[in-house]
């Protein structure tokens, strides 16, 4: 599971927010993705209900016929494309554990430009951000922790010297890349 804390300089409001995904790879020759357990995927959704899933594949995924279902106005279908993502309740409720997950998913590029760096499938809530920061580790922490900050106005951009808060999470738990 890895975090990712958007924090987003809108012209009269600072929000912070955090997207949960869960990683999981196509099993190799095969169309599942094995590592999917229900018990985990159930854990996580009571914790973090705007988590998300997050499939990586060996193949491009735009060749699947599943995939193909799934139409994103205004998103290049041709290239390759590797990672997706879905709301974790989909595959919970679909029970899907295969290829046919793709049915319900957006690349990931997509999910993180377009949406979370909009504000958009981010949880708000308090606990949830101290999960993601490594602060409530008796529920769980993340892998990995990725925070950004976001400023929508070119001209609040030059206004700002350092408009976000650095190095608010665990130390202990989560080191800094150099």
């Amino acid at each position: 599971m890895f975090a990712l804390i958007v924090k987003i300089q809108y012209p009269d409001q600072l929000v912070e927010g955090v997207a949960f995904l869960e990683a999981k790879k196509r099993t190799h020759k095969k169309c599942t993705f094995d590592a999917i357990k229900d018990a985990q995927l159930s854990r996580i959704y009571t914790q973090t209900p705007h988590a998300y899933l997050l499939l990586y594949d060996y193949e491009n995924i735009h060749d699947n016929d599943e995939y193909k279902l799934q139409k994103l106005g205004g998103i290049k279908s041709s290239g390759s494309l590797y990672a997706v993502t879905l709301p974790m309740n989909v595959a919970i409720i679909s029970k899907f554990k295969d290829t046919k997950l793709y049915r319900f998913s957006h690349p990931l590029s997509h999910q993180i430009l377009t949406r979370y760096f909009r504000g958009l499938d981010l949880d708000f809530q308090k606990q949830a951000l101290d999960i993601a920061k490594g602060y409530n580790i008796d529920i769980g922490a993340p892998q990995f922790l990725l925070i950004v900050s976001v400023v929508l106005d070119h001209e609040l951009q030059n206004n700002f010297d350092q408009p976000f808060e650095q190095g608010n999470y665990n130390h202990d738990l989560f080191k800094e890349l150099e």
